[in-house]
């Protein structure tokens, strides 16, 4: 991995996500954000890497996952 030509790297930013749900146009009528239980933000980059890997196999490259939790937090 370390010697390919390129390497796309997906990540996740709780406090860009909250910014972005904090806009007029994704606030509930109270003019909230919608309190969400799940934190959307590391589904959306999971989403994003399932699309991203199938479709660097489709053009004929290489492709894996390779994550990283962080069990202290």
């Amino acid at each position: 991995m370390s010697k390919a030509p390129v390497q796309i790297l997906v990540c996740s930013d709780e406090y860009a996500y909250h910014q972005r749900h904090q806009e007029l146009d994704k606030l509930v009528e109270t003019g909230e954000e919608i309190d969400r239980e799940i934190p959307y933000w590391h589904v959306d980059a999971g989403c994003l890497a399932m699309v991203i890997l199938p479709a660097t196999v489709a053009e004929g490259l290489g492709a894996r996952f390779a994550g990283a939790i962080d069990h202290a937090g």
